[in-house]
Parts: C-alpha cells; sequence; structure tokens
C-alpha cells in the first residue's frame, strides 16, 4: 500500500529530511517518489537508511554511480524553482559503510543566502533610518520614531535569523 504525506523542507533542514525519512522507513515504508511537496511511500520489511544530495548543476550519471559505489540505490530527483536538483538515495540500514555526505552546494546555496540577508538589511536600515530620522527632525511627529523602532525590530530578527543561518553552516562543514 502507498501513502503520500506532503511536507516541506527548506535547503537548510537536510538533517530534518532525513530523520522524517528514516523515521517512516523505522514504520515500514520506503520512499519511492518526491515531487516537491509530497512524499510518496511503499510498504517495505527493509529499514532503510536515506541520503539527500543537493547540487547546483546536476551530473545525474555520475552521482548515481558514486552513490552505487557506496551501496545506495537511486530513488529519484527533484529540480527545484528555486534552483538546484535533490537527489534521493536509500540504502539497507543492515549495510554497514561509512555515510556519503556532499554538503558543498549546500553550504554555498546558504552563504549566498546570508550575503542577501546582509545585502538587503543594510540597504533597508539606511534607507528608513535615514528618511524617517530626516522625517522626525523636520516634522517632529512621534510617528517617525516608532517607524525607525519597527526597522530596528525587523534588523534584530533578520540578525537572529543570519546567525541561525551561520549555524547551519558551520554545522554542515
Amino acid at each position: 500500500m502507498t501513502i503520500t504525506e506532503k511536507k516541506v523542507f527548506a535547503l537548510q533542514q537536510y538533517h530534518q529530511e532525513i530523520k522524517y525519512l528514516e523515521q517512516m522507513s523505522s514504520k515500514g515504508k520506503m520512499l519511492v517518489a518526491f515531487d516537491g511537496d509530497v512524499y510518496t511511500f511503499a510498504d517495505s520489511e527493509i529499514e532503510w537508511i536515506y541520503e539527500v544530495e543537493f547540487r547546483i548543476e546536476l551530473d545525474k550519471q555520475a552521482l548515481i554511480d558514486a552513490y552505487m559505489q557506496e551501496g545506495y540505490e537511486y530513488i529519484t530527483t527533484y529540480t527545484s524553482s528555486k534552483g538546484g536538483t535533490y537527489a534521493y538515495f536509500r540504502r539497507p540500514k543492515s549495510v554497514v559503510m561509512e555515510r556519503k555526505r556532499n554538503l558543498e552546494d549546500r553550504t554555498q546555496v546558504l552563504k549566498l543566502n546570508v550575503n542577501r540577508i546582509e545585502r538587503f538589511t543594510l540597504v533597508i536600515l539606511v534607507a528608513v533610518i535615514g528618511f524617517y530620522g530626516y522625517q522626525y527632525i523636520t516634522n517632529g511627529n512621534l510617528l517617525y520614531l516608532v517607524i525607525i523602532g519597527l526597522a530596528l525590530t525587523m534588523a534584530g530578527y533578520v540578525a537572529l535569523q543570519r546567525r541561525k543561518m551561520l549555524n547551519i553552516i558551520k554545522e554542515l562543514k
């Protein structure tokens, strides 16, 4: 019997996705397809371990060959609308080998995201504080100080997200 589950994992949620797939495997379900939103599982008597490889540019056959040498089976690939391709592999949990993990492309994209966050936040903060600071000085309306306060609060939130992203990059290395 096949079942489907709609779940979404972000690029930085690599470990959570693997954990989810392996939890399903421990319940007797193996991944047979993924379309970006929906995971499709079939019954299995074998317990599997999974790897999800992310590549910016995919040489599909070379990747499949490399994983097959490690005892993995190819399941499926999914090309993201945001760029990059995810390749899904599994092997029986009973096969004892070192797990292959190539996280370079994933790390590279996360670093680009951090860079975008930094640039976006800097431009917005300078613009908002400059414009509304000028308006406050010119007009003396306290509403402008409230807007500056909200912008600084947003900057704090973005800084927190940036720190989380940097911690994830450290974990992936």
